[in-house]
């Protein structure tokens, strides 16, 4: 049976609905071509080597978390991006579809949240919404254990903390991505022990330091896990009518 672009397109908008999507957002397609797709690749972000990777494997979309083209025209894309003028002339020469799900998944019943809690392989008890994005796991667990499960269970290496006690963790807040020092308090209000989130602007890290609240920072590709579930999403429904392969990317700065 052939699988149309439209058919795929249209069943991941009924599970997340672009309308959920933040207003700055930009989810959905970047590329549209009309054709049959017989290979996906699912990625956090399309790179040149991704997009190589893809033309060589005739891959016919390309389902991103972070949207492709993100600001409005094409002049404030190449600005901020240069690199993506050349991608862009190859994904027109190639006519691949570039699809992307960020905060219309996101904050679909804490999706990315818990994709990172399934990977994690924790002994949950309990898990509770903090908001539409970020989850608050109940769970029993010394940090130095914890950091260690983080690390391997998602193939990171390079972390950073406040916490050089091996403590016991009872209440995990995971707020995937740039958490934001808003993020961070409504965690400790809830009660966490230990809040596991990116990207945090040093006038946040000084908020949080006084309020004696314990974060540890993870690279923003912690994300990426959320191509896993949509993987599994796409299989059950079309029945392996297409082939899909995530691509993982690797953290881009490292501790020296």
């Amino acid at each position: 049976m052939n699988t149309s672009i439209l058919d795929i397109s249209n069943y991941l908008n009924t599970l997340f609905p672009i309308e959920q999507a933040e207003s700055w957002d930009k989810p959905g397609f970047s590329f549209f071509f009309i054709k049959e797709v017989k290979k996906v690749f699912i990625c956090i972000d399309l790179t040149p080597k991704i997009l190589d990777q893809a033309i060589n494997e005739n891959v016919d979309l390309i389902i991103t978390h972070h949207p492709f083209l993100f600001y409005n025209t094409k002049t404030l894309n190449y600005k901020f991006s240069p690199y993506k003028r050349k991608m862009v002339k190859k994904i027109k020469q190639a006519q691949i579809n570039i699809f992307s799900l960020h905060t219309n998944y996101d904050s679909n019943s804490n999706a990315t949240a818990n994709a990172i809690l399934k990977h994690l392989g924790l002994n949950v008890i309990q898990t509770q919404s903090i908001d539409n994005y970020n989850l608050l796991v109940e769970t029993k667990i010394k940090f130095f254990y914890l950091v260690k499960q983080v690390k391997n269970a998602l193939n990171l290496k390079h972390l950073q903390t406040n916490l050089n006690k091996n403590i016991n963790i009872n209440k995990i807040a995971i707020l995937p991505g740039s958490g934001g020092i808003e993020a961070v308090f409504l965690a400790k209000k809830h009660k966490a022990d230990l809040v596991i989130t990116s990207d945090l602007k040093w006038s946040d890290e000084l908020s949080f330091s006084f309020k004696n609240i314990n974060v540890l920072l993870v690279p923003h590709l912690i994300e990426q896990f959320f191509a896993f579930d949509v993987k599994q999403r796409l299989e059950k429904e079309f029945s392996n009518q297409f082939e899909i392969k995530i691509v993982l990317l690797e953290e881009i700065l490292y501790n020296i």
